[in-house]
Order: C-alpha cells, then structure tokens, then sequence
C-alpha cells in the first residue's frame, strides 16, 4: 500500500488544495514541515486555522515546544504513528508539506544514532556558546577526522549539532538501536507554478500578510522566551530576520527584504530538492483552477484505489 506525498515549493497552494477535497474523499493530512511541529509557531509557520483544522484533520502539527529537541528521526517516528492511526480509521492519510529533507529520508530510511542527554547538550552549548565557531569545527574534525561535512565551517549550529552525534557515537551503549525507516512506500508527487515570476508576487503578498497578522508580535515574544540563538526555529525564514529587527541589528525594511529574499532562495532550494526525489510533476500551466483540477483528479483515483484496498 503506497501512501501518496504531495510536495511543492512554499506558498504554491498545495495544503488548500488536498483541504479541498479532504471530506469528500475522506483525508486527513500529514503535515510535512519542520516549522509546524513546534507549538509556539502559528504565523510565520502559516499553521492551519481552527476551521480549516475542523475541515480537514492535521497530523504532525504542536509536537513539541521550541525549547526541545527535534529531528528527522523523529519526525519519521510521528509520521509512523499519525499514518498508523489514520488507517485504523479507514481513513485516507495524503503527506503533504515542504520540507525536502524529511522527505529524503522518509525515501531512503535513517541510520539510527545516539543521543546526548538534554543536559548534556546544554553544557555542551554553554562551554561553546562564547568561543569562537572555528574553534568548535577544529573540535569537530579531531572527533571525525576522516568524515566530509556537508555544511560550511562558519555554521555554529550545524556544527554543534555534528558534535553532539559524535560524542554520543563514541560513547558505549549496551542497548543496540535500529535505523528508522517510514514503514510504507511512497508515491511522490510535486506541485509547481510554471510562472516564477507570479510565484514571486504570491510570495511577497503572503509575508505581507503575516506581517499585517502579527508576525512582528509573534517573534518578540518568541525572542523573550528563547533568547538562544542555537535554538533550531531562529534558522527559519521570516524568524530570522525579524529577530534581526527585534534587537535592532536590522532596520524594517532591510528585514523585510531580506526575509523575501530568502523565501524566494528557499522556493528555488525545494524545487532541486523535487527534482532530486525524481517526484511526478502537476505543473500549473496557466492558473490555479488547473493545478486544483489535477489534484483533485489524482485524488480521487488515489483514494478510490486506497479504499478497495482497504474493504
């Protein structure tokens, strides 16, 4: 039994869309984003409304708060569970979201590893959190000399983190884990605008938008409670750059900016990871009225064909 993902870069629509015909054909979403998981995001992770939650059943969402630990394992770990749990309601479970990475992995499993204890990766934080990031990435390669890192040098918290899985990797554990693997095949496909230039303007009115709902309000907050830099969600688009503003290292408009920027970086990032994933491709040739009627067309028949299976 495949289970059907639908990917496609940030703001194309792709949510609304499978929402759309969610009580009709019986979906309940799986939510494919790195942002949604942590509960105090709700504007700049564009998390779904009470309503639209009523519609259509979200999985995978307010996991864990921004102050714990989160990683692809174990969102692979809920994705399980959530997937599990729909079909034991003959339901129909449709992953959609944006968040290539997880995606990848859900494809091609992952090597399980151990893991520091939380306070064992505050000390680690804290004895780093004022020296330099060069020194922690000499750290680094005297723990894996002969390991290649895919990130750059000048990332502090992907640094941290390579150095937490390698002091974990070079403790003894009686206990021996196993990889973690998404327990179903997947059927991967992609939703796109063959317009860049009309995604571009939906891009900017979207983060309008979050500004006019209190996006600004949202990240102050956020900055009050979890002043920790290495915190994961400051990485994220739109959190990062109105942090900036928030302590005044940027002004608004420069935040703004760069904020769109980088949104735009990301869309291009997601669509090489599509074609990375090989996904099967529903173009927008002219509107969104014909993206809508593909979907829903692939929809249908993946529903009807989940149900047969089912009964």
């Amino acid at each position: 039994m495949n289970i059907l993902c639908v990917l496609g870069p940030t703001a194309i629509g792709k949510t609304a869309l499978v929402v759309e015909c969610a009580e009709k054909l019986g979906i309940e979403i799986v939510s494919l984003d790195s942002a949604l998981v942590y509960r105090e995001l709700t504007i700049g992770a564009n998390k779904p409304s009470k309503e639209e939650l009523e519609q259509c059943p979200h999985h995978v969402i307010d996991c864990v708060s921004v102050a714990e630990a989160f990683h692809i394992g174990k969102y692979i770990q809920y994705a399980n569970e959530a997937v599990s749990d729909i079909l034991s309601r003959g339901k129909v479970p449709v992953i959609v979201g944006g968040t290539m990475m997880y995606a990848y992995r859900m494809k091609t499993g992952l090597q399980a590893t151990q893991d520091l204890s939380i306070e064992a990766k505050q000390e680690l934080r804290a004895y780093w959190a004022n020296r330099p990031v060069s020194e922690a990435y000499e750290y680094l390669q005297s723990l894996q000399p002969e390991k290649q890192f895919i990130f750059h040098s000048h990332d502090k918290q992907r640094t941290l983190r390579q150095i937490e899985i390698a002091l974990a990797a070079n403790r003894q554990h009686s206990d021996i884990q196993q990889d973690i693997v998404f327990k179903w095949p997947i059927d991967f496909y992609s939703l796109d605008m063959a317009d860049r230039e009309l995604h571009r303007k939906i891009l900017k009115i979207r983060l309008d938008n979050m500004i006019k709902n209190g996006f600004l309000d949202e990240v102050a907050i956020l900055l009050k409670k979890y002043p920790d830099e290495l915190l994961p969600f400051w990485r994220f688009v739109g959190y990062r750059q109105f942090r900036g503003f928030c302590e005044g290292s940027l002004t608004y408009e420069d935040a703004v900016d760069q904020a769109y920027f980088a949104t735009c970086h990301l869309a291009k990032h997601q669509r090489t990871w599509m074609r990375k994933l090989q996904t099967k491709e529903l173009i927008v040739k002219y509107n969104q009225a014909y993206m809508s009627d593909e979907l829903t067309l692939l929809l249908e028949k993946y529903a009807a064909s989940f149900q047969n299976k089912l009964f």
